[in-house]
């Protein structure tokens, strides 16, 4: 009896790891579009990303009169600034790198 125990726990704990691992591998990074030009959207975008997502803005940022112009960035974000040329940063939630 108590080998038939083992042998099940030890079945149902691989069945977990398997599909833990396989739900860890299939996850990409999304690219997030903030195009109305919003502060508020922005900010919003940066909260909903999951850590590695890329977030595109397509124009200049304005905000308007009484909005917070603070960003919380506490995962690894890549933001890519509007325009052709648009300056790429890569925030890791602890410093700030612009490549």
């Amino acid at each position: 009896m108590g080998v038939l125990r083992t042998g099940r726990r030890f079945g149902v704990f691989a069945l977990l790891l398997a599909l833990l691992l396989l739900s860890a591998v299939g996850t990409e990074a999304a690219t997030i579009t903030v195009s109305d030009g919003s502060w508020a959207t922005l900010s919003r975008d940066i909260g909903r990303a999951a850590t590695g997502d890329e977030i595109r803005i397509t124009e200049n940022i304005t905000r308007q009169a009484g909005e917070k112009q603070i960003l919380i960035v506490d995962k690894k974000l890549t933001i890519v600034g509007a325009g052709t040329n648009g300056a790429r940063i890569t925030l890791d939630g602890d410093t700030i790198a612009a490549a």
